[in-house]
This record gives structure tokens, sequence and C-alpha cells, in this order.
């Protein structure tokens, strides 16, 4: 979406003098006033009395997105934020949809751009200008050390395996244009990908492949970080941190990251949901838990050091 757009949606939203509760409630009036002209457009019993057009339901729809966003931001969520749970909320929704036909044209990636000996400032101003999403990972072992930090770029693209690759292609050309050393490209993907194994298909793991999954680990007290660290230990997973999320109330998010090479999806989901009950078994609090399947990796040792460490 435009980001102008964006900025006065957020200024209109933090101007609105409704409560919380109030512009929740919001939402659902707005819903009603959808159904009010969905459903005569749809010539439901009752409602033939009203003549109802396309531009309607529209502006209806309008209406709703404008009163949940208005509640995002007045939680102090920013457009990165929104446009990462609507990337997570959209794979989940298309994961439900697994069962039905398979449209190859329409399946979500996620893909990263590694880029390494890079003024950071100059990087986040690429990614600003060429409207990319920069990441900067603090990749830590199992005894807390900073092993070392990965400048990468997030974008999410729906579509086919050939356009998400000349997608790839075309970020990673965008880059090097601007001096960016590109050091890795990589492109992951929804679990059940045509190309991901599992015990339907009973396909080996293809070469350079493997399945990966990211959850979102509030930590708030010291004891609450060390209990991670040994969590990670037991369960050979790794922690990582985004240089670009910091709370005011000194808490702060780590990103507990766990891959395998030769598990089928369903043995890897189990391992994840085994992962995340041992943590909030700790009393520790998870937020998204987002499971992949990373597809291609131009270079899968980038990261060595910190897997096995």
């Amino acid at each position: 979406m435009n980001k102008d757009l964006l900025e006065l949606i957020k200024h209109l939203s933090l101007q609105d003098k409704k409560t919380l509760s109030q512009k929740a409630l919001k939402v659902s009036e707005e819903s009603g006033e959808l159904a009010k002209v969905v459903l005569p457009f749809e010539n439901a019993p009752g409602t033939l009395h009203r003549f109802v057009d396309k531009l309607s339901i529209l502006e209806e729809v309008s209406d709703i997105c404008l009163s949940a966003l208005s509640i995002a931001y007045e939680l102090d969520f920013d457009d990165n934020d929104i446009a990462d749970m609507l990337s997570y909320k959209s794979k989940k929704w298309a994961s439900l949809q697994k069962g039905e036909s398979l449209d190859t044209n329409k399946i979500p990636f996620e893909i990263h751009i590694t880029v390494k000996d890079v003024d950071k400032e100059h990087f986040r101003a690429v990614c600003k200008q060429w409207d990319i999403k920069p990441i900067i990972l603090d990749l830590q072992n199992n005894d807390g050390k900073s092993v070392f930090e990965d400048v990468m770029t997030s974008s999410v693209y729906v579509g086919s395996n050939l356009g998400a690759y000349n997608e790839m292609e075309r970020i990673a050309q965008l880059l090097e244009d601007e001096d960016c050393n590109v050091v890795r490209k990589k492109i992951e993907t929804v679990p059940w990908h045509p190309a991901a194994p599992n015990l339907d298909n009973h396909f080996m793991m293809p070469k350079d492949c493997y399945f990966e999954s990211h959850l979102q680990v509030l930590i708030k007290t010291e004891t609450d970080y060390e209990d991670l660290m040994r969590i990670a230990k037991r369960t050979d997973s790794h922690l990582s941190q985004n240089a670009f999320k910091k709370y005011e109330d000194a808490s702060y998010t780590l990103m507990l990251t766990y891959r395998a090479y030769d598990l089928y999806y369903e043995d890897f989901k189990e391992g994840v949901e085994s992962i995340k009950r041992a943590i909030e078994y700790a009393g520790i609090e998870v937020g998204k838990t987002i499971v992949e399947f990373s597809i291609y990796d131009t270079k899968i040792s980038h990261d060595n050091s910190w897997i096995t460490s």
C-alpha cells in the first residue's frame, strides 16, 4: 500500500478520540454495514427492495480496513509490524487451503538477500529507496555470545517458483547496483509446497533445502534469558535478535530458530510444538511461530558458525 496513504491513515487514527474498545466496536459496526450491502447484492430474500452496486461494497470494505488499521496504530504497531502480521496470517490462511486444489501460481514465498561489508546506514537508505524491508540480526551462540551480524532484506512474493526466482534476482541486482556486496540469496516458502517432503509424498529432502522454524520469544527478565538458552542447547536450536526491534520497558524479543535437514514436515512440526511447549512451561511468552521450507539457498554454509555453535 502507498506509504503516504498509510501515513495519513496513521495520523487520522492517532487523532481519533475513540477508546480502544470503542474502535473495536466500530469495526463491528462497519461489518454490519458491509452485510447490509452484500445481502441485497446477492439478492438475499428480504433485501430485494434495495439495489446495490459493487462500488458500495468496496466502500464498506474500505471502512472496515480503516477501522481495523486504526486499532493497530492505537497499539503503537508500525507499518512493518502490520505487514509482517498480514504476511504471517496469509501464510496461515494458505496453509488451511492446502487440502484444496493447489494453484501453483499463487504460492507465498519470502525472499532474503544477504549482504556483507556494507555500511548499515547506506544499506537501510537503499532499502528505503526501493521499498525493501531491511533486517539486521544479531546471531548468538547458546552461551549468549554474538557470533556475527547478519544483514539482509526480507520481501514477500506470491506467485510461481519462477516468479519468486526472478524477483530474488531483481532485488539482488538492485543491491549490487548500489554497491551492496550480495553474498547469499535465499527463498523460503510454505511447508506444504509441492517440493517439501511429507508423509504423503515420501520425498527425499532436495539438495540444500531444509525446514526452518522461527519462534518469537519475549524476554522480560534475566531468568527468562537463561532458561531460553538452556532450552536452545537441549533442542539444538539457535538464538538471534532483530537489531531494529526494541521495547521501552527493557523487555526484548529473541528469535529461536530450529532447523531440520532430513525430516518430513509432520515430524518437524511436532519437534517445533515440543520446543514451544518447553518454552511456555518455563513461563516464557511465545509469540508468532513460523514454519517454513527453505527451497533455495545459494550459500547454505553462510551461517554455519551460528548453527554449529
